[in-house]
C-alpha cells in the first residue's frame, strides 16, 4: 500500500451512534472517547487537554504532509495511524515543534495509538 495514500486510512471504523453521522462529528466523537479513555487512567485533565491541543496544532501545521487527513482523531486504525505518525515524525521541524508543546505531542501520539489497540468497553455515567 503506498504510504502516502491516506485516504486507505479515514474512519475505518464507525464511531459510536450519534445524532450527527457527520466525519467531524465522528472525528470529534473520537476525540471526546480519548479524552475519556486517559482521564480513566489517571491522566490530570490539564495534561489530557496539552497532549489532545498538540495534535490538533499538528494536524494543522503538517496538513499539506498528512493530506486528506484533517486529525488525528479521524483516524481508527493503527495501521493507518502509523502512517500518518511516520509522516508527521519524519518532517525536519518534528523535534522543534514537539519541543515548543514540551513533548505533548509524541506523548499524545503514544498514548492515542494505546488507544486504538484499546478494545473498546461502553462508558456508564451515574445519572
Amino acid at each position: 500500500m503506498d504510504m502516502y495514500n491516506n485516504d486507505a486510512f479515514l474512519i475505518q471504523q464507525e464511531a459510536p451512534a450519534e445524532a450527527d453521522d457527520t466525519p467531524d462529528a465522528k472525528s470529534n466523537a473520537q476525540k471526546e472517547a480519548f479524552r475519556q479513555w486517559m482521564l480513566n487512567h489517571n491522566y490530570a485533565a490539564k495534561t489530557v487537554g496539552n497532549y489532545i491541543s498538540a495534535m490538533n496544532g499538528a494536524a494543522k501545521h503538517y496538513a499539506s504532509t498528512i493530506h486528506p487527513v484533517v486529525s488525528f482523531f479521524q483516524v481508527r486504525s493503527i495501521d493507518g495511524f502509523n502512517n500518518i505518525e511516520a509522516l508527521i515524525r519524519n518532517q525536519s521541524d518534528f523535534s522543534m515543534f514537539n519541543a515548543k508543546a514540551n513533548g505533548a505531542l509524541s506523548a499524545g501520539m503514544t498514548l492515542y495509538r494505546d488507544f486504538l489497540v484499546t478494545p473498546s468497553t461502553p462508558l456508564y455515567f451515574d445519572t
